[in-house]
């Protein structure tokens, strides 16, 4: 693929979250996860768009796979925080409250 066709679909997956249409930036993002599936930033992006259609067990699968991977410390956090929010969607406050606790000793990234 052309970086800037991938450059591109990034730019509207994003645009597609800024303006609220969740499911479209979805679909930008799934396309994405499957064309570069070694790339973290689509499939954190698509966790959020799960997360913002109310799909939590989705966002927390996804969430899954981003948190087995070595993750620099601000992607960790970023993951770490989708999974809360998604366990807290689930009604999974037990977890969610471990994964917060996690959230909060994880060293600040002044970056």
């Amino acid at each position: 693929m052309n970086p800037d066709h991938k450059e591109f679909l990034t730019v509207l997956g994003h645009c597609f979250l800024q303006h609220g249409r969740f499911h479209d930036a979805g679909t930008v993002f799934e396309a994405l996860v499957v064309l570069f599936p070694d790339e973290i930033a689509p499939k954190a992006s698509l966790a959020y768009a799960r997360l913002r259609l109310g799909d939590y067990g989705a966002a927390l699968a996804q969430t899954d796979g981003l948190l087995r991977q070595p993750l620099p410390s601000r992607d960790r956090s970023f993951a770490l925080s989708l999974r809360a929010r998604a366990l807290w969607g689930l009604a999974r406050t037990d977890e969610a409250r471990l994964v917060t606790d996690q959230l909060r000793a994880l060293p600040v990234d002044p970056s």
